[in-house]
């Protein structure tokens, strides 16, 4: 019954371990903000895992996913294709600065 548990054990132990090549997309623009907050961590926690980052843009990046030439993206905007399933990470603040002497400066928005 011991050696039946520890079967039991090992199995779930590799149905929550990540294994195999995983190729990853990431925007140039973030991709040297981002992945060094996670990077580490995954690949210690998961040493079985050949993880691959390709810094593509959106365009070519989605293209790949349709074609399963990667298996996961992170992108800047919400992908329209009904296929594919999007989670969001976060969001960035942005400012625009400009010029007193331009009409939009006087503008509220």
């Amino acid at each position: 019954m011991h050696q039946a548990a520890l079967i039991k054990d090992i199995v779930n132990e590799e149905e929550h371990s990540l294994a195999g090549t995983f190729k990853l997309a990431v925007l140039p623009t973030i991709a040297p903000y981002l992945l060094p907050r996670f990077f580490q961590q995954l690949t210690e926690k998961h040493p079985d895992m050949d993880l691959r980052i390709l810094e593509m843009q959106t365009v070519p990046t989605i293209q790949a996913l349709q074609k399963g030439e990667i298996d996961a993206a992170i992108i800047a905007s919400y992908p329209l294709e009904a296929n594919m399933q999007s989670e969001s990470l976060f969001y960035e603040e942005y400012f625009a600065y400009v010029s007193r002497k331009e009409s939009l400066f006087k503008k509220k928005i």
